[in-house]
């Protein structure tokens, strides 16, 4: 009988080798990109940084600054993000085994002792190796095993920091408050500053000129006028100087006015909203009341000057550049005049009518002319008897029949604070120092003395008490004349 001897298997040894990173704190990249934006997200992520300082740049130029509330928290997420990944890939590489075993498989051992009798061979037990394990890969994390460490690292880390948070929360909520109130474009804000640096300007002339109403006042009766347009000429003078201080002023609003604006060239509804606004704001003077009421004195005074009637020089002087009614006659030269007789007069308390008999003689073939036409005068309140108009009732050459006329009733009758709008063509000179409120008293004075109905309920509110005004019409725009049309474009200019 043979003895079999069994050799035990060797010892398998593992060795494990671990891979160990260095982990970034979430709280801390959220820190630094709440504080510093895209510079804080360098911690986290550098290409991300980068990046995002170039983003930030663009978007600051191209927005004036105000694209970096987007841009910011753009970043506070991207560093939470890319410090979670962060250490989700090292703890992904931790977690990698690398094992390797030692050891070799059993072999037979041939046996030393033997029997005297044979007996049947044992069949030898064979033990097979350690096998190597398999790594396998993890299935990957939901969205809620990934974001769970995220919101326990920014817990942590704000009951840690509490007071840097509050601190942090308390200079947001200022800085936006500070932007909103005072550094955010606004275009009505604006429109409402650029017209008070108009008002500005009209409230420091509306002191001035009730000084300069005040002295003319005082010293009126010590001048002694003849006639009112040495009254008017005085006053003027005395004007002068505050006009030519208000044209300044108001040549600096518009300038402060245009540094404003050039904000909003970029946006036509802002610039729109900015230019309504801004033309839309009545000024409300303290002392205008004063200065009307000083003004409406010394109408009075010029008033009780008792001017002298036109003489046929005057006649003379006031038909150059003028056309004869019904004819093609324009009085063009003195020379023309070889005779003109008043026939006759008819006048009441402002207006004043003359028949007039003339001799004329035609300029370039020296030809005699004879007409008789009425020529219509009204009592302006400062410039006294002021040419109206001039209608031939009989005309023609000399030695030829004439051709007569109907004219019918004249209406020279112009009422109103400024009747000289429906008389002569306005220069910048009478409309010189006159407020905004007073321009649009005379432009739609034009419109009103031919019975225009009105339909702001300022206009309607203001002409109800004018005693001469009855609205009939609701468009007069067709028989305004030709003067008065030029005054009304006027008038709206200096408006």
């Amino acid at each position: 009988m043979e003895t079999q001897n069994q050799q035990a298997p060797p010892t398998q040894y593992q060795q494990t080798i671990v891979i160990v990173g260095k982990r970034k704190s979430v709280g801390v990249a959220f820190l630094l990109a709440f504080l510093f934006g895209p510079l804080g997200l360098l911690y986290a992520s550098v290409v991300g940084g980068i990046v995002m300082i170039i983003v930030s740049v663009l978007v600051a130029i191209v927005t004036l600054g105000f694209g970096l509330l987007i841009t910011w928290p753009v970043c506070i997420i991207w560093a939470i993000i890319a410090a979670n990944n962060a250490n989700k890939k090292m703890a992904s590489g931790a977690g990698i085994n690398i094992n390797t075993n030692f050891g070799n498989p059993p072999t037979q051992q041939p046996s030393t002792t033997q029997t005297i009798n044979p007996q049947p061979q044992v069949q030898q037990q064979y033990t097979p190796p350690v096998q190597h394990p398999q790594t396998t890969q993890a299935p990957s994390p939901s969205f809620s095993e990934q974001i769970a460490p995220v919101v326990k690292g920014i817990g942590e880390f704000a009951s840690k920091n509490k007071m840097l948070l509050i601190s942090a929360a308390i200079v947001l909520v200022v800085g936006i408050t500070v932007y909103e109130l005072f550094l955010k474009a606004n275009p009505v804000a604006d429109g409402k500053k650029a017209a008070s640096f108009v008002c500005d300007c009209q409230e420091k002339h509306t002191d001035n000129m009730i000084i300069v109403y005040d002295n003319f006042l005082n010293t009126f009766s010590t001048n002694n006028f003849k006639s009112r347009s040495a009254a008017l000429n005085k006053l003027e003078e005395a004007k002068g100087p505050e006009v030519q201080k208000l044209n300044q002023c108001l040549s600096e609003a518009q300038i402060k006015s245009n540094e404003i604006r050039s904000k909003y060239l970029s946006d036509v509804v802002e610039l729109h909203n900015f230019d309504f606004t801004s033309s839309e704001v009545i000024c409300n003077i303290p002392n205008e009341t004063k200065k009307n009421s000083l003004y409406a004195q010394i109408e009075n005074k010029i008033k009780e000057i008792k001017d002298l009637e036109p003489g046929i020089d005057k006649i003379k002087s006031d038909l150059l550049g003028k056309q004869l009614g019904n004819s093609n006659w324009r009085f063009a030269y003195l020379q023309e005049f070889h005779n003109i007789t008043i026939k006759n007069k008819s006048e009441s308390a402002s207006n004043l009518e003359y028949t007039l008999d003339m001799d004329l003689v035609d300029y370039q073939n020296h030809e005699p002319y004879h007409a008789t036409a009425i020529i219509s005068y009204v009592l302006d309140n400062w410039a006294g008897w002021t040419f109206q108009n001039i209608v031939a009732t009989e005309y023609g050459k000399v030695g030829q029949p004439s051709t007569t006329f109907n004219v019918g009733t004249s209406n020279t009758s112009f009422q109103g604070r400024y009747p000289q709008a429906s008389q002569r063509l306005l220069s910048a000179y009478d409309l010189s120092g006159m407020s905004k409120q007073d321009l649009k008293i005379m432009r739609n004075e034009i419109f009103a003395r031919h019975g225009y109905i009105f339909k702001t309920p300022e206009m309607k509110s203001y002409f109800a008490t004018q005693s001469w005004y009855h609205g009939q019409y609701a468009d007069v725009t067709s028989i305004l004349s030709s003067i008065e049309n030029q005054n009304v474009e006027f008038i709206k200019k200096h408006e």
